[in-house]
């Protein structure tokens, strides 16, 4: 081989280098811009992080939803069950056959030194 061709294979592949180092470069130079591919996969993955966030506080609020109306259900069938007992126990109180009847004096005493206890317990009731 002559020495030209030589420095000709050299100076071809030289170039064929310096064009790849300058197409690197030149991506690199524009990957700025808003239309570049690199700033929109930028914009594509800060969405999917977004929306999986998202989707991630639906989910805790869906099942605290679901917790707070199970408690809500079982407070009210508590207060229904409260308020049937109760109801029955004035309906047998009054019609009982001594309940226009005065009390005795040492009952009445009992009975509010038991209600003072009961409020003493839960001050905020009575």
């Amino acid at each position: 081989m002559s020495r030209r061709l030589i420095l000709w294979i050299v100076g071809c592949l030289a170039v064929v280098v310096a064009l790849i180092l300058l197409a690197n470069a030149w991506n690199g130079l524009w990957s700025f811009l808003p239309w570049s591919a690199e700033s929109s996969l930028e914009r594509a993955e800060t969405a999917r992080d977004v929306a999986q966030d998202d989707a991630t506080a639906r989910s805790i609020e869906s099942e605290g939803q679901a917790d707070q109306i199970q408690r809500i259900e079982t407070v009210h069938r508590q207060i229904v069950t409260v308020q049937n007992a109760t109801q029955d126990a004035i309906t047998q109180a009054r019609s009982a056959p001594d309940a226009n009847d005065p009390l005795e004096p040492g009952r009445a005493v009992r009975l509010q030194s038991s209600d003072r206890m009961l409020c003493g317990y839960a001050p905020d009731l009575c």
